[in-house]
This record gives structure tokens, sequence and C-alpha cells, in this order.
């Protein structure tokens, strides 16, 4: 190891060496330069200050059009101008210029060192930076490091910058860019260590929750609330053992895109609880019953959503021929680990020994802006029924489920619809003015708006809504219990309703 140098960070990709002295910096690539992402790879060692220059130093690079292939091509340094009109803009503090100068400092005093297929690169992540106060800022790059500059760009996007700009805590922007990697599964965890390293900061429990994680989790909240970003996390501890609380063993991080309460909530719930179904459905069709459904609705929103992502492995698997006994499996998830009873009507008592695991809740309560939009608390959505909106009827979670059934299911002639047109019915099923349905235990009218009827169910326009009305057919009766009537209603331009009855059991 080079004298006075001392190794700060090292993955995969990159290995950080620091010299306190004269505060430099060595970062050797330990791979081929075009698959590492320095600001994710080493994200950890960057202040807030350098992060946003670097994004910053990006956008410019989008909003000029730079083609930066032509530039490490040709082996060119590449010179960029930035306004003090666009400086101004994003660092609206009078004093920018230090927090620029700062990260124009640590960029400058850092060293890239990678191999080539026939040697070797040296050189610093910015050359040459100039700042006037009448004209702004000229920054220059030599090739040596612009591919890390070209990964950058191929990620950016301006959301993602604006969402930089904003945040206010090393932290925060940690966990931002751990929800936006992981978003698909909609969770993530760390063990206090693991955590404590991977923000290179002291493992005290009580620390991490206060000074980190709770610190992120108010300002994601904040700028979910302003509408910045489309998600936020919840922070649960996951313990075992006697005694006091016994030994935390996790931090699990859930995130959430919608809250507790409203019509997108329901949505997505109502979307879960249909493809849990049709996964039971497909593969053990005798399990599947109204029992099961009924009982499905009784799960927490955290449960649902960790039995949604376990049937989608198990999906997966059966289809790669990993499962022999798909019964035995599905059998055991749904009594031992979430007491639903494939063959009674009521969920079965906990078995302690297969319980599912306790998460206590440490994540502050997001409340919505107004009291109309949703209540905030989950221990709500452990009641039997979920609670609907005020003017939304105890029956309306049926509706959900049938248009998510109806949306999942839908083919045209042999085949699978694509996203676009699954938007297109989306919107189209929850507009209150084209479908508007009334259901009173037994029979089940849909008021359908007029041109909708006569061009979309009636007599299609396009091949895309020929099996519309079959559709809803054989989901509502799906859905609806008890149903024995479904009918259509139609009004004429003088608001008469005439009634087309569909179908009677």
């Amino acid at each position: 190891m080079k004298k006075n140098y001392e190794e700060i960070f090292t993955s995969e990709k990159i290995t950080v060496l620091s010299n306190k002295k004269n505060d430099s910096r060595i970062m050797n690539l330990t791979c081929p330069i075009y698959q590492t992402n320095f600001l994710t790879d080493a994200r950890q060692i960057l202040n807030k200050g350098t992060y946003r220059a670097i994004k910053f130093i990006v956008k410019q690079i989008q909003d000029e059009r730079i083609m930066l292939e032509s530039y490490i091509k040709n082996n060119e340094t590449l010179k960029i101008n930035i306004s003090r009109e666009d400086i101004l803009r994003w660092y609206p503090d009078e004093h920018a210029h230090r927090e620029l100068k700062a990260a124009a400092e640590w960029l400058n005093n850092t060293d890239v060192k990678y191999e080539t297929p026939t040697g070797w690169v040296m050189a610093k992540l910015v050359g040459e930076v100039s700042y006037d106060i009448n004209t702004g800022m000229t920054i220059y790059i030599t090739p040596g490091v612009l591919p890390l500059y070209y990964v950058v760009n191929k990620h950016f996007t301006m959301l993602d910058f604006a969402v930089t700009m904003s945040i206010q805590d090393k932290a925060t922007q940690f966990f931002y860019d751990k929800c936006c990697k992981w978003r698909s599964a909609g969770i993530f965890s760390y063990t206090p260590l693991e955590l404590a390293e991977a923000i290179n900061v002291s493992p005290i429990t009580n620390l991490l929750k206060t000074r980190y994680i709770l610190s992120a989790d108010r300002e994601m909240k904040k700028l979910f609330q302003e509408g910045l970003i489309d998600f936020y996390f919840d922070t649960y501890e996951l313990r075992s053992g006697k005694g006091r609380g016994g030994k935390l063993d996790k931090f699990i991080f859930r995130i959430q895109d919608c809250l507790p309460g409203t019509e997108k909530d329901y949505q997505e719930q109502a979307h879960m609880r249909t493809f849990i179904i049709e996964t039971i459905k497909s593969t053990v069709p005798s399990l599947v019953s109204d029992d099961i459904f009924r009982q499905l609705k009784e799960l927490s929103r955290t449960e649902l959503k960790d039995l949604c992502s376990e049937m989608s492995i198990f999906k997966n698997e059966l289809r790669e021929n990993k499962i022999k006994d798909a019964r035995g499996i599905l059998w055991f998830k749904l009594r031992n680990r979430y007491n639903i009873n494939p063959n009674g009507a009521e969920r079965l008592k906990k078995n302690p020994q297969n319980e599912y695991p306790k998460f206590k809740k440490i994540s502050e309560e997001i409340h919505a802006k107004s009291q109309d939009d949703a209540a905030s608390k989950e221990e709500q959505y452990t009641q039997a029924t979920l609670p609907f909106e005020d003017d939304k009827p105890s029956w309306w979670s049926y509706w959900s489920d049938t248009i998510n059934d109806i949306i999942s299911n839908y083919r045209v002639g042999d085949r699978e619809i694509n996203e676009v047109e699954k938007k297109t019915l989306s919107y189209m099923f929850n507009e209150k003015d084209k479908f508007s349905p009334q259901y009173d235990g037994e029979e089940l009218r849909i008021q359908i708006e007029p041109n909708i009827y006569k061009n979309y169910v009636a007599q299609p326009f396009s091949p895309l809504y020929d099996g519309l009305h079959q559709a809803i057919k054989d989901s509502t009766f799906k859905f609806f219990p008890n149903l024995k009537k479904l009918s259509y209603a139609v009004s004429d331009y003088g608001g008469k309703l005439t009634i087309f009855p569909i179908k009677e059991l």
C-alpha cells in the first residue's frame, strides 16, 4: 500500500485509499471502467456536496447534448461551461460557490487508476476548474475519466437530479438510492453492523436509529408529501430471543408508493389478491374457494405483500421445475405461515412455532394532506374488513378485484395485452362517469356511459374491446359473493335509464 495512504473503502469494483494529511485519494478500479458507476459503487465516501456536484456536471452534459462517445474515441479533453444563472437556479444560496469549490477540490484531489488491455491509465476525476462570479464555472475533464461520466450519464434522469439537489442529509441520499435499487422487490434489509458499514458510521444501534434511519425516514416522507418522489419507506425491527425486547437481528425497510387507505392502496391490494388467487388456481385449482379469498382480505398490508412476493418466487421456481410437491408447499405457506385455512371458512389460530415474523415498526407515521385522502395507521389493516374512503361502500373491494382480474387476464385473440393497453383499460374502468357499479348483495348493476357502452361494449370499434363484455361477465361472478344477477344500465340523452339484463343465475 502506498505510504501515508489507508484503505477507506473496498468493493468488487473499486478500492479507495485516502491520505488524511493532504486530503487526497486514490481510486483503484478493479474491473473494466465501463462496468463501474462510481456514483453508486463508492457512494458512501462521497459527501453531499460532491455527490450533487457530479450530478450537476452530468446534467450540464445532457443539457448541452454533448456526445461523450466522440470525446472518448478521439481522446479529447471535455470543457464544460456552467453559467451563473444555472448555478443560482439550483444553488439559490449566495454562498453556493463554496460548496462547489469544496466539491471541485475533492474531485481534483482524487486520482483514478485502472488497467487497460494494453496498459494502464492515471487521471483525476476533474482537471482544471475555475469560477468567476460574473460568468460562472468552467470545468475540464480529461479523456481518462470520461468513461466514468459516460456511465453515470446513461443512468441519469432529471427527476433523480432534482431529488439529489433537494435532499439535505447524506443518510437520506443513501436510503433514496437503495429504495430506487430495490423498488421492484419492495423490501430490503440490513443487520445493524451491515448498515453501519454501508454508511460508514459507528454501529451503535440507538445512533443508527435516531441519527440516520429516522432522519432519512422524515426527509423522504416530506419529499413524498411534496410530490418530488413517488415512494417512501417504513422501517421495522426484526428481533429474536428473550429479555427486554430480545436481540435486534435486522432492520427491515419496506418501500411504499402510496398512503394506507387511499384508492391506489386498495387497487394494489386488490391486484395482489388477484395474483395470489390466480397462482393458486393455476397450480392447485381445488384449493381456490370464496373462503380463501375472504381470508386473504384479513391479511395486513405487510402480510399481503410478503405472501404476494412468496407466490411470485413460487411461480418462477415451478416454471423452472424446481418444485416437486406444489400442493404441499402451497398448503404449508398458507396454513403454517399465514394461518389461512384452505378447508375452512375461518383463519387458523396462530402456531407460535410457525408464526409470521414479528416486526416492530419504528418508522414515523406519514399523514395524508387531508382527512379525506387516507387514514394513517397501518394497524387498521389488521381488521377483517379493509377501511374505505367515505364515498366508497363496503363492497367496493369486489369491484377493484374485478377490474384487476379483467386487466390481468385480458387477451386479444391469442396474445396478452401490452402495458399501454392495460393502462387504457384501467383508466376507463376507474373513471366514475364511464363505469359506475351498484350492488345490493345479490344484483350488480353497472351504469355505463352511453358512448362507452355503444363503441366499447355492445359494438366494439376496435379488436382490443371485442372481449370486454365477456371479461366483465366472467370476472364479476368470480369476485362478487352471492351475485345472482348482472345487468347494464345506460342512459339516453334525456337521462332515462335503459336496463340490459346480462346474466342471471
